[in-house]
């Protein structure tokens, strides 16, 4: 399983999401990760022995959370979560983890993957595992 994680957006951006990332792939051995960002501040929280599972794939333009649903479908399609989602549009991913702005994972979501007939909107997932096992 290959997923895409926007590394930079939620409150703290890589200097948290990159050693999760790190941890889940030394807890999943048939993880593999497209991590989403700008490369500098990446490869600053990677595990070399991870690299074979792992590619960095960099982009500076990330969505606030401050951000309106209409500006970021007008003016971020070259954004992180942007690439991300158009990674798992074109099923070289399959999945997207995003800690971002959720109107604008929900807007490019639709835009880039499109949905089923029968469904308005893609689905989230609300539930995240802490390092002490527990969820939030």
């Amino acid at each position: 399983m290959r997923l895409a994680v926007d590394v930079m957006s939620g409150d703290f951006g890589p200097r948290i999401a990159v050693p999760a990332a790190m941890v889940a792939l030394e807890r999943f051995p048939f993880l593999e990760l497209d991590l989403i960002g700008d490369k500098a501040l990446i490869q600053a929280y990677t595990y070399p022995h991870l690299l074979s599972r792992y590619r960095i794939l960099h982009c500076s333009r990330v969505i606030s959370q401050e951000d309106s649903v209409a500006s970021v479908l007008r003016d971020r399609n070259d954004s992180t979560m942007s690439l991300a989602l158009a990674l798992l549009a074109d099923g070289r991913v399959d999945g997207v983890v995003s800690a971002g702005n959720t109107g604008a994972l929900m807007a490019l979501g639709v835009k880039h993957i499109k949905c089923q007939p029968q469904l308005k909107r893609p689905a989230i997932c609300a539930q995240l595992p802490r390092q002490d096992g527990c969820f939030f």
